[in-house]
């Protein structure tokens, strides 16, 4: 019910159904979803706009998973980026940064490249938009590396990691990492509709805007 609510776009009916079946003792049916229920809800409340309930939801996802008695270690670092992308969301970028940070360290424990490299790329964002450029090339070149280890290599990924350096850097080099990204991109194949995406990323990434356009995956 809690799902179906959500599905139908009523936020409210979801939390209500949500709210019902974290009170019920433990065992009972149901109960054992929690955490997995705990993250569609939270983007639900994000498309309802109320960022503030969608990062308890996926803070109470994270305590649940970390407090459990089998570690998740994929599943905790899924948790931190979508508390990430919530607290950038919401302007709070120091916070968002630390999370980031904690996400990147848990999937490189985890042996997970690819994951690796998209919290460092959201990283990088995230410090552009703080204005740190130094700091927001290393997480790019950092998650550069990561999508280039990962079996299958991504080519959109590689392409969003030169994107995120080139929007920290200028002149030649700038130039240079960006012709790399579209060559990529042409090669693997990938619409203008995904290039155009990406442009409106770096664009955002530029100009040091906390909100910039998402690129879909944790």
């Amino acid at each position: 019910a809690c799902l179906m609510a959500g599905q139908l776009g009523r936020f409210d009916l979801a939390r209500l159904a949500f709210d019902r079946l974290a009170a019920a003792p433990p065992g009972e049916a149901g109960v054992d979803r929690l955490p997995a229920t705990l993250r569609p809800l939270g983007r639900f409340a994000e498309r309802a706009g109320d960022l503030e309930a969608a990062a308890d939801l996926f803070a109470s996802r994270l305590e649940r998973l970390r407090a459990a008695e089998e570690q998740h270690p994929i599943a905790e670092g899924v948790a931190l980026v979508d508390l990430a992308n919530a607290a950038r969301r919401r302007g709070d970028l120091a916070l968002a940064a630390e999370l980031y940070r904690e996400a990147a360290r848990v999937r490189h424990e985890a042996g997970r490249p690819m994951g690796e490299g998209r919290a460092l790329y959201w990283l990088a964002l995230v410090l552009r938009a703080k204005s740190e450029p130094e700091a927001a090339a290393e997480a790019a070149a950092e998650a550069l590396g990561r999508f280039r280890e990962a079996e299958p290599v991504e080519p959109a990924w590689v392409a969003r990691a030169l994107l995120a350096g080139a929007s920290v850097k200028s002149g030649p080099v700038a130039e240079e990492l960006t012709s790399q990204a579209e060559t990529i991109l042409e090669d693997a194949g990938i619409d203008g509709e995904e290039a155009a995406r990406l442009g409106e990323v770096v664009a955002a990434l530029r100009d040091g805007r906390p909100g910039a356009p998402d690129v879909e995956g944790a």
